[in-house]
């Protein structure tokens, strides 16, 4: 009975190792027109997209190397090495890159896709020795592929940014409820952003509110941010930020405070040069204080005030 166990524990451990193995690996899909006998991986070259080749190379087929969902390892390097490798087990000798998808929302990975070609030594040594550029209509190998290049995220952002705001949630005076509860926003921030479009940075808001005849009311924010930044091919670039910080109120001649404040913010952007955008953020701002002394709370409910607010301005990249 225990050799039975034990056999069942090692094969599920043999399993999942498996699982894991073909999980956290690209996948790699090849097209094979004309096999030819497998060459050494150190002998394929690599060759980008615009890169004139000769039209008597010999077309092997097609690869791609593509995110399978669950990939960790999969820099451009590591990607670039299967398609090598791919190539040379199909007898290429040239891997000619004709697409590379940076990483993005869909995908963390790098991902590629082009063409394997055999060269002989002689078209070898033309084609690493011609330096000069063919346009894509001239398909010389037939390959009917659509080169898309993302831009890069800018490394660092500084944005700033004013709009007009609303408090969402229930406001009262002795009077009542307030229904009028307009404001205006103002926003500093910087974000670093990293190699898999993830980041960090930091934000600053005032906001000032007017409540129609009551005092009007400021409130404060500041604290650090966690954000996912993608930028498309045509220099759009969208961002999902989360915060929490230290946030203070004052009412004029009343009451003033601090607490805590959660900041979730989405924005989108266009590059108008290599240095500077302009963008738009919707932004929820839930903010929380200690309730004064003699103000009753009832069951569920918190001393604060949340809002909504539409922000625009200007960006620097650098």
């Amino acid at each position: 009975m225990e050799n039975i166990i034990r056999k069942n524990i090692i094969g599920l451990l043999l399993c999942l190792m498996a699982f894991q193995l073909a999980g956290c690996s690209p996948k790699v899909i090849t097209h094979v027109a004309n096999e030819r006998p497998p060459l050494p991986v150190d002998s394929v070259r690599i060759f980008l997209y615009g890169e004139r080749l000769p039209s008597s190379a010999v077309v092997i087929g097609d690869v791609a190397v593509k995110d399978r969902g669950t990939t960790t390892k999969c820099n451009y390097d590591y990607v670039v090495q299967l398609g090598k490798e791919a190539t040379a087990r199909h007898g290429g000798n040239a891997l000619q890159i004709m697409e590379h998808r940076e990483p993005s929302f869909k995908s963390t990975c790098h991902q590629i896709s082009g063409n394997m070609l055999y060269l002989t030594p002689a078209e070898m040594y033309s084609a690493l020795t011609d330096t000069l550029s063919f346009m894509p209509a001239d398909d010389t190998f037939g390959a009917q592929v659509v080169y898309a290049t993302r831009r890069s995220n800018p490394k660092n952002v500084v944005k700033l940014s004013t709009g007009p705001s609303r408090i969402t949630s229930k406001v009262y005076s002795p009077y009542g409820q307030v229904h009028k509860k307009m404001g205006l926003d103002v926003m500093l921030s910087y974000e670093h952003i990293g190699n898999r479009n993830f980041g960090f940075g930091f934000t600053t808001a005032y906001n000032r509110t007017t409540y129609g005849g009551m005092s009007d009311q400021t409130f404060f924010y500041v604290g650090p941010d966690f954000l996912i930044s993608h930028m498309t091919t045509k220099n759009w670039r969208w961002e999902v930020g989360l915060g929490i910080g230290y946030t203070t109120y004052s009412e004029e001649g009343g009451n003033s405070g601090g607490g805590f404040g959660a900041l979730t913010r989405l924005g989108v952007e266009y590059a108008i040069s290599k240095h500077f955008a302009l963008g738009a953020d919707w932004n929820m701002m839930s903010r929380t204080f200690s309730a004064p002394k003699d103000f009753h709370l009832d069951k569920n409910e918190r001393y604060g005030f949340d809002s909504m607010s539409l922000t625009a301005g200007m960006r620097f990249y650098f």
